[in-house]
């Protein structure tokens, strides 16, 4: 019963004190600002190591921690750049260094003050946060299950709090409530709530569901719910008609109250025309802030926009037929604002086919019936005209100014049939998706009809004008359509063997350009120390590719300093010594931000006119630092009598008697051996061979090493005892007397000989023997009292190394100069090499490349020098005080371009047969525009393979101009003039938002005026799916971009054999009755099938009349311009 009471007893107390809260130990600091950087001084009371102080920084967070637990962390007044942040230890205080991510703020404080609040925070926990209904969520839905039997709904948010979120699934609706990190600015702007608020979304569901086997998973950018359907059928629509809302909106929720939802303001068409018949400002949705909230660092490059938005249309919106249903119960839309039901992951499909509606010369192709005299149906790589057809009703009903959206499922599963991989609700490329349809409806349209057989035509020597025309025909001869006149060009490629230097040049058509981004940029932080030891190094901020090598570095810091590559040396240093040299092919990959990269510029031997002598250096100390506790009790020792008595025979560890030696052997002898410490940072010098000598080594050495060691010289004494370096020429040490081993062989517990102890360069120390550089503590170097200590000269005569009459300068040296290997330590297999002053002889380092600088900093010595560590001092970055190391231009088109043409290596995996080498070799291939296309299509590669299997994407600012691009100094062909260059003006880009994972594509398109191409038949608009809205010019050019399409101006077009006047409402016959009576069977095929997507789109869609002729279908629709065309004989 005793021993249990205890026992508990024992547990209360140890229970007590683990509840007993730690009393931390506040770190003093001062700050300060300049227009880019933020500084931290942090007051630490004593010198630590850099080395070993860890320093972390996000975008809002700063955390220090030192060596003995001390740590000082602060949520930041504003957004920094984490990878820039830097740290600098000089004496007794840190100074953190921080890039403002916005050097225009002016910071107010340091630290960021949460909002004052006078309720308690127990008041503040218990008082009920409000709940906001999400406004406008950005979401996508598909069909999913193995049968069709589950729906899932992807909601787009980045930063949901896990521990916040609740789900509520029911039959006839879910609802969503949750909170987000603070991090998601726009999402909490969009919606005109609090950091701390509590987002809720409902949605009442079309069809019935199974709540109890429903499920949700999340993401860090997204919250994926699936629904398991009740029957399984197909639904139309996610979201239940307005009849059904109602329904479902009257009976009782289990847990939440639904939330409400207006329905969408209908679409007015604008009287007065003109300029794209804008919506009323009332009913303008402000979009913008869905496509920067799907856009991870795209904050700020669209501001300014209304904050109530309207709620999103979805698939409910149901498409008109051509014919039979009632249009007076339809709102008429403004025409060029019809949007595309998204149905099912069908945002590439829907963004490409708006592009291209607004593509005036191909809309106008297919509006105008030109197109039916050019169908080929017996083209075997083609689909019989039925994708024309099915294209150009789309067309018809885009332009009716008659429905809200209208759902594409019709042409989708035309297109699955030729492409199975389109089949399904899977995501796709928009770029594929577009490639695929423009050579599908080429292939309808086609005015070959038997394709002859050709041969590519060879330059062989003759002119490139005349090769480049014959490729041309040779290439109209099997492909000629609207699609090669209005989209394709041109260009020349230019292939040279490196072997034999043979030249082939090719000239092949393209349908757009997938141009290069240049690779993601990576930061370097390097040190560059001249060749003159006397200047001050500089700290580079060097931005390179991530897959970047030594060469790119070495020509980075050329293009700053001007040093040639070939005179730089590059080493990581880790722990005061090399850790690597990078030689040529070396990649970077591996280096980390904090990582220690030094450039030492070396004499040129060209410019010394003979053989240079290359050295790598490091530093270090003949006696280890003294001791302060006992490595066996942990006593400190605090009092001069209480002094520990060290190893004699590593110096590392100390002792109070024998009996903490003795204890702490066992544990102590398979360290226990001598190496010298390490101090300062290492470095690379170079001389003349010639002008190797001693004393120029000396000087040398002694003026690289001032830039990272502090040395004082303190008043010479004649010594007691005589020192002899563990590093002299025979490797022994002198021992003074018999009475110091006596009184020191503490670690002489294995029975090792006095012999043996000076063979492997023990050190014996008597017990008073502590190395007395504990007198010369750091705050008593600053500054030296006269008469006591001394700074070491520097840039004297000698070098700082003093000579007596008749001595010799090495004995006078301040530190020995002995060869290491690479590793820093002295050869023990052999003699280490001491090198010795021979006068003006010089030194013999034709086999030397690495060296020690052994400081002889024991008091026993009668010359001897106090050494300590210091970090690095650079003087400001060559950009001036100016200069910002965050600065980086964005990307342009022009770069884009550069980057297309510029001469390439082709890989082992593209390696070109050389027809005179007879082999396969990785030529140079160098691309250039030669015939341009009246559409000019760019597609930025922003995907990219990685390890074969892997996608990544980049999500760089690509600035591309919205008119006047010129392209000629792309294109090589003598037929452009210089008088009037190429220029395009930009009519159509399609975005992709987010990442590779999960994304959306959205579309900005404008329709031209035939005359100008810069003025607009109707204006910019944003194409979200089913919504279009108006969208200004000036916020076309966003990060997300990635398809752009041109129109070039001044170059007038001509539809071939088109009639000659034609109308919405006039329609020139066919020329043949036989042609008239398949376009028309075609028609109607195409007629039920849309008939058929609408009965499913719409629960009470009326009855669809038989079908008109082609005439009639054309003469009902609203849109009746008129648009001449002229034939092409």
């Amino acid at each position: 019963m005793e021993g249990n009471k205890r026992r508990k007893e024992k547990e209360n107390a140890c229970r007590e004190a683990e509840c007993k809260p730690e009393k931390k130990r506040i770190l003093k600091y001062d700050w300060g600002q300049t227009r880019s950087e933020v500084s931290v001084v942090l007051d630490v009371g004593t010198s630590v190591d850099s080395n070993q102080v860890s320093l972390k920084s996000t975008e809002d967070y700063c955390s220090v921690t030192l060596p003995d637990g001390r740590h000082w962390n602060c949520n930041l007044f504003a957004r920094v750049v984490p990878d820039c942040a830097s740290m600098v230890q000089r004496a007794k205080k840190i100074t953190v260094k921080m890039v403002k991510e916005d050097p225009n703020v002016t910071w107010e404080q340091l630290e960021k003050q949460a909002s004052d609040n006078s309720m308690s925070d127990e008041e503040e926990d218990e008082k009920p946060k409000p709940i906001h209904n999400i406004v406008n969520p950005k979401f996508d839905y598909y069909e999913s299950g193995v049968s069709g039997d589950a729906v899932t709904v992807t909601l787009f948010v980045k930063g949901i709090l896990k521990e916040s979120l609740q789900v509520n699934f029911e039959e006839r609706s879910f609802s969503v409530m949750f909170q987000l990190r603070g991090n998601n600015t726009e999402f909490f702007k969009q919606n005109d709530a609090p950091s701390d608020a509590i987002f809720l979304w409902h949605l009442d569901v079309r069809e019935e569901i199974k709540p109890e086997q429903c499920r949700f998973r999340l993401t860090a950018h997204k919250l994926e719910l699936i629904l398991t359907k009740k029957l399984a059928q197909k639904w139309p629509s996610l979201e239940a008609p307005e009849e059904k809302k109602a329904a479902v909106g009257s009976s009782p929720s289990n847990t939440w109250m639904p939330v409400s939802k207006s329905p969408l303001p209908p679409l007015q068409p604008d009287s007065s025309g003109g300029e794209g018949s804008q919506l009323p400002s009332s009913e303008t949705p402000a979009l913008v802030e869905d496509l920067v909230s799907m856009n991870a660092g795209d904050a700020g490059s669209i501001t300014h926009v209304k904050k109530e938005l309207p709620k999103r249309p979805t698939c409910t919106v149901s498409p008109q037929l051509l014919h039979g249903r009632n249009t007076a119960q339809q709102s008429p839309v403004s025409l060029g604002y019809t949007g595309l039901d998204n149905v099912g992951n069908t945002c590439f499909m829907n963004s490409v086919l708006q592009c291209l509606a607004n593509t005036r010369e191909f809309r106008d192709y297919f509006l105008s019936g030109a197109f039916q005299a050019e169908i080929n149906r017996e083209n075997p790589l083609g689909m019989h005209g039925e994708l024309a057809v099915a294209f150009a009703v789309l067309l018809r009903l885009l332009w009716s100014g008659t429905q809200k959206s209208l759902a594409p499922s019709r042409l989708k599963s035309l297109i699955s049939v030729k492409a199975p991989q389109f089949t399904g609700f899977a995501q796709h490329d928009a770029q594929e998706f577009m490639a695929f349809l423009l050579d599908g409806l080429h292939e309808d349209l086609n005015r070959i009809k038997s394709k002859p057989y050709i041969e590519n035509a060879e330059s062989d020597g003759r002119p490139d004008e005349v090769v480049a025309e014959e490729s041309w025909k040779r290439y109209k001869l099997r492909n000629d359509s609207i699609v090669v006149d209005l989209f394709q060009g041109q260009y020349k490629s230019t292939v040279v063997c490196p072997e034999c230097h043979k030249v082939s040049i090719n000239f092949d058509p393209f349908l757009y350009l997938s141009v290069p981004l240049p690779k993601k940029l990576k930061m370097f932080v390097v040190h560059l120390f001249y060749r003159d030891p006397y200047k001050s190094p500089v700290r580079l901020v060097l931005r390179l590719c991530f897959d970047a090598r030594v060469e790119d570095m070495k020509d980075e810091i050329y293009r700053k300093t001007g040093i040639l590559p070939k005179n730089q040396r590059v080493l990581e240093v880790y722990n005061r010594k090399i850790y690597k040299f990078y030689t040529k092919g070396d990649s970077l990959t591996d280096i980390n931000p904090k990582d220690q990269i030094f450039v030492f510029e070396i004499l040129d031997k060209e410019v010394a006119k003979e053989p240079v002598a290359e050295v790598a250096v490091v530093q270090r100390v003949l006696m280890p630092f003294p001791v302060t506790v006992c490595s066996s009790c942990g006593k400190e020792c605090v009092a001069e009598q209480e002094k520990l008595k060290r190893c004699t025979r590593c110096f590392r560890v100390g002792y109070c008697n024998q009996t903490c030696q003795k204890n702490h052997w066992e544990q102590h002898k398979a360290s226990c051996k001598f190496c010298l410490d390490l101090v300062g940072q290492p470095f690379v010098l170079s001389v003349p061979e010639s002008q190797a000598t001693f004393s120029q080594l000396c000087n040398l050495m002694e003026a690289y090493s001032r830039h990272s060691v502090n040395v004082f010289q303190p008043p010479v004494e004649s010594a007691k005892h005589t020192f002899s370096a563990p590093h002299s020429s025979t490797l022994s040490t002198s021992i003074s007397s018999a009475g110091d081993v006596q009184d020191n062989r503490m670690c002489d517990e294995d029975n090792a000989t006095e012999k043996s102890r000076h063979d492997s360069g023990e050190v014996i120390m008597d017990e008073n023997s502590t190395d007395s550089t504990e007198k010369w503590s750091v705050s008593s170097l600053s500054p030296p009292t006269p008469g006591v200590t001394q700074p070491l000269p520097v840039g004297t005569a000698q070098g700082g190394h003093r000579m007596e009459d008749g001595t010799n300068s090495s004995e006078m040296c301040m530190f020995n100069i002995v060869t290491v290997n690479p590793y820093g330590e002295t050869h023990m297999s052999k003699t280490a090499q001491v090198f010795e002053d021979k006068g003006d002889e010089p030194l013999d380092l034709s086999t030397v490349y690495h060296l020690a600088m052994d400081w002889k900093n024991d008091r026993k010595q009668g010359s001897y020098v106090l050494v300590e560590s210091k970090d690095i001092e650079y003087t400001a970055n060559e950009g001036g005080p100016n200069y910002d190391p965050l600065e980086e231009d964005n990307i342009t088109l022009d770069q884009c371009l550069q980057l297309f043409t510029e001469p390439e290596v082709l890989s082992p995996q593209e390696a070109w047969y050389c027809p005179s080498c007879k082999e396969h070799r990785q030529a140079t291939k160098e691309l250039s525009l030669w015939r341009l296309p009246v559409v000019l299509i760019i597609q930025l590669k922003r995907f990219s393979f990685t390890r074969l299997i892997f996608r990544d994407k980049i999500d760089k600012m690509v600035e591309f101009p919205v008119s006047g691009l010129d392209v000629s100094k792309y294109c090589c062909s003598p037929l452009i003039q210089e008088d009037k260059p190429p220029l395009y003006d930009l009519f159509a880009v399609i975005n992709h938002h987010g990442g590779m994972l999960g994304g959306h594509y959205t579309a900005f398109a404008r329709c031209t005026d035939l005359s100008d191409t810069m003025a607009s038949e109707v204006g910019w608009r944003l194409f979200d799916d089913s919504r279009v809205v108006p969208f200004p010019e000036n916020r076309v050019v966003i990060p997300s971009a990635y398809m752009l399409f041109y129109r070039r101006r001044g170059v007038d077009f001509h539809v071939h054999n088109a009639p000659r006047t034609c109308n919405m409402t006039e329609v020139a016959p066919l020329t043949s009755k036989k042609l008239q009576k398949d376009t028309e069977n075609l028609l109607d095929r195409e007629y039920s099938a849309q008939q058929a997507v609408d009965s499913n789109m719409c629960d009470n869609a009326p009855s669809v009349p038989p079908r008109d002729d082609l005439v009639s279908i054309m003469s009902n629709l609203a849109y009746s311009p008129t648009c001449d065309i002229d034939t092409v004989d």
